[in-house]
């Protein structure tokens, strides 16, 4: 398991969580916490806010220089929480690429993750878009989208500790030293 985004930083620049941005008007930007909750690792995480119903509103805003072995990448795991009581709501990832198109993976509630983190898990097919690394002007994108009802729209979601579960690195035992 590797931690990819943590959201302990701001990026200076643009005040957002570092590695993310948002094209959707309808939502808060993807800051820094402000002390709200207790993190789920590290010092901080991230937060945003529902939207009206369907959003597709977070984003990495360089996925390819944040990390070098999405190819690898089995799951997809991240912790959310929910800043309030919701009748319903919904969290899918999408990745998008040059090479592979959109791929959006299943929705999953999180309306239950209210008073604690709570941890969901995305089996990932990232074979489509391995290309994208290899070609010159290549581009890899992850998406956040949030599904909930439309009077939810505004209630704070915490999103933190992005991990990525990677095939394992073995040596061949060819390259087994001897003794």
């Amino acid at each position: 398991m590797v931690l990819v985004y943590g959201f302990n930083e701001e990026d200076p620049d643009t005040t957002f969580s570092t590695g993310w941005t948002t094209t959707d008007a309808n939502v808060q930007m993807p800051i820094p916490g402000e002390g709200e909750i207790t993190p789920s690792e590290g010092e901080n995480y991230m937060v945003t806010e529902l939207g009206p119903g369907w959003a597709n509103y977070l984003q990495t805003d360089d996925a390819m220089g944040a990390f070098d072995r999405w190819t690898d990448i089995q799951e997809i795991i991240l912790d959310v929480q929910l800043g309030g009581t919701t009748s319903w709501a919904q969290i899918a990832l999408i990745i998008q690429s040059g090479s592979g198109g959109w791929d959006q993976y299943s929705l999953l509630g999180i309306n239950d993750a209210v008073d604690d983190w709570k941890t969901i898990v995305w089996k990932v097919d990232m074979a489509k878009h391995a290309p994208a690394f290899e070609e010159e002007g290549g581009w890899f994108q992850l998406w956040f989208a949030t599904n909930n009802d439309a009077a939810d729209a505004g209630v704070p979601l915490y999103i933190d500790n992005f991990r990525a579960a990677v095939t394992k690195e073995t040596t061949s035992v060819i390259d087994w030293a001897l003794y």
